[in-house]
């Protein structure tokens, strides 16, 4: 017999129930378990008390986010939460999610991240503690941003009149400190964001390998947005974008426990790791199946063409090279020592690959009051991943923030003891993206007819750097006099990829520093040991576009995330479609796979 709880209580079923359920796989189809409409009997005294009289006209709200579990004897087929689709003639039309599908409902629809309340990313006294550590350990973290990049003197030794948020300055007594009057922006670990978002859903993460991965445990969220209030730091997204965007890329997958309420987050080609096998018996196959060719794609990503949608700004288009300016470089090869050789009249369209780095590098012009110097730039740190075997696409919405090597005037500095410094000191930094500042209001009235004006974040990407935490000045000197103790001062730094070039103001040209290559955000495969091997080049192959579908006898539910073995063949397992009737679960299965090779 079938039976249906709504929040425990018992549900009046008609007679002639025909109700049809679905068990999707999440891997290829985000979605998890479902059941189509259900029609709700409102005039049974029983079913009337359950949905408190929601059909009639004087009752405006309608239950929401109820918990449902439907029984066929005492084999449980889904728990869940039940959804009012609608209300007619005394019928309520309800519909049943669990697991993927259940947290689908839970972040689908209209829902934005502004509406969810994320909690608070509030600075606290104890910032300067914070500056060498990642997350779990904290939220997040005040690194100097870069909000206003000013003009560069180099014979004046005024440096740019950059504004800098978070903005540090040494202290004989205690290091490195915040100015005074700095404004303090937090920038929240990504990871950190995650957690709140599926907190504010309901759920509790039980398990999330990222964890184990010290380049996601480093990722910061670059804003410039004076709000302690997270909602307000991400972008206006869906929330169902948002999660969409970090299995993208990440390449995870959210995997749902429907009756604890928990997610477990995990490599998508871990998925299928010591995988049970469901042998189905050539008996209890109806026919030899249907093969169904050229479907359309299913929500499965592939990684195998992969791409930053990236902003048209200056510092973007010099890490994403067209091929139209690569047909017209000629590229040579060079030593970082040999760099301050070239000038660039003669080498006016090269772009150099320097050897013992690893990195290209383009020359450029810097115009400034007392001449032109000439000045290196990286290049083609970001571009795509191309397969031109695969017509398949992954477009990523969360990418790098501009890095900016920062320079610091540094006079007569205490160092400790006789260790006096006077020069420039450089850092990285990252550069906050384009925030729309808040109006200011001079009176009440304006504030009154305008409405209160906010800073708003761009909402198409999310910015994210790799905090490193306290590391060594880019040394950068004034003169040839060696001058102890600088490199033991350490400042935060926030790196895209693992190279910077920063200005030597000694010669006028420029200085190439080398972090971890294994941080990096470039997802080209020969960059390091960054996010294409990381995240996507173990990534499991299937053919999406060819379904097979078997009938098959069964008397229980199975789980369709197990590899099924039919006729001597392994198969992914994309859904299972049962039909239950008032008596409780027919015998006949139809399932959708796909082989594997």
């Amino acid at each position: 017999m079938t039976r249906l709880f709504i929040e425990g209580r018992e549900v009046a079923l008609p007679s002639d129930l025909v109700l049809d359920f679905y068990s999707q796989n999440p891997f290829f189809t985000k979605n998890g378990d479902y059941t189509f409409d259900m029609d709700i009997d409102l005039a049974h005294p029983n079913n009337r008390l359950i949905y408190q009289s929601i059909n009639r006209l004087d009752v405006t709200k309608r239950p929401t986010n109820r918990s449902a579990v439907l029984m066929c004897g005492p084999m449980e087929i889904i728990r869940g939460t039940e959804v009012i689709l609608s209300i007619e003639d005394n019928i309520a039309k309800i519909q049943i999610v669990g697991g993927n599908s259940e947290l689908n409902y839970l972040s689908g629809g209209e829902q934005t991240l502004r509406q969810l309340d994320l909690g608070n990313v509030t600075v606290s006294s104890s910032e300067q503690n914070n500056l060498n550590r990642v997350y779990p350990n904290v939220n997040h973290v005040c690194c100097p941003v870069l909000s206003e990049r000013g003009t560069y003197d180099i014979s004046g030794f005024t440096d740019k009149n950059d504004v800098l948020y978070n903005e540090l300055e040494w202290d004989t007594r205690n290091g490195y400190v915040y100015k005074e009057n700095t404004q303090m922006v937090t920038q929240p670990f990504l990871l950190y964001c995650i957690d709140r978002v599926v907190a504010a859903l309901g759920y509790t993460i039980v398990e999330n390998i990222l964890l184990n991965d010290d380049l996601a445990c480093r990722l910061i969220v670059v804003n410039g947005i004076k709000s302690s209030q997270l909602n307000r730091i991400l972008p206006k997204w869906k929330v169902d974008e948002f999660l969409t965007e970090i299995e993208k890329f990440f390449n995870v997958i959210f995997f749902v426990d429907q009756t604890n309420k928990e997610v477990r987050i995990l490599r998508v080609y871990d998925y299928y790791t010591n995988t049970p096998i469901q042998e189905i018996d050539d008996e209890d196959l109806i026919d030899y199946g249907e093969k169904k060719y050229d479907q359309e794609e299913s929500l499965y990503i592939t990684y195998n063409n992969i791409n930053y949608n990236l902003p048209s700004s200056k510092w973007y288009r010099y890490q994403y090279l067209s091929n139209d300016i690569k047909e017209k470089c000629e590229q040579k090869n060079i030593t970082s020592g040999e760099i301050e050789s070239i000038v660039i009249t003669n080498e006016p369209y090269t772009l150099w690959n320097v050897t013992d780095f690893g990195v290209k590098i383009v020359q450029s012009q810097l115009q400034e009051t007392n001449g032109t110097f000439v000045w290196w730039k990286i290049a083609d740190m970001l571009g795509p991943v191309v397969d031109d075997n695969s017509d398949n696409e992954c477009e990523l919405k969360i990418i790098p923030a501009e890095i900016f090597a920062n320079n610091i005037w540094t006079e007569s500095a205490d160092f400790g003891g006789t260790k006096y410094y006077t020069g420039w000191l450089t850092h990285a930094v990252p550069v906050i993206a384009n925030v729309k500042e808040a109006e200011t209001q001079k009176f009440l009235y304006q504030e009154i007819e305008n409405g209160v004006q906010e800073e708003e974040s761009d909402d198409s990407h999310i910015f994210i750097s790799i905090y490193l935490g306290l590391k060594p000045y880019l040394y950068s000197a004034i003169d040839d006099v060696e001058q102890p103790g600088v490199e033991s001062i350490l400042i935060p730094h926030a790196i895209a990829f693992p190279y910077i070039i920063h200005k030597n103001r000694l010669s006028g040209g420029s200085k190439i520093t080398k972090y971890d290559t294994n941080l990096t955000l470039s997802i080209k495969p020969d960059v390091g040991s960054g996010t294409w091997s990381r995240y996507y080049a173990s990534n499991i192959q299937v053919d999406t576009k060819t379904e097979y579908v078997f009938q098959f006898r069964s008397d229980r539910i199975y789980d369709s995330k197990s590899i099924f073995l039919i006729r001597n063949k392994k198969y992914y397992c994309k859904e299972l479609h049962y039909t239950i009737n008032a008596e409780g679960l027919e015998k006949i299965v139809e399932g959708t796979f796909y082989l594997i090779p």
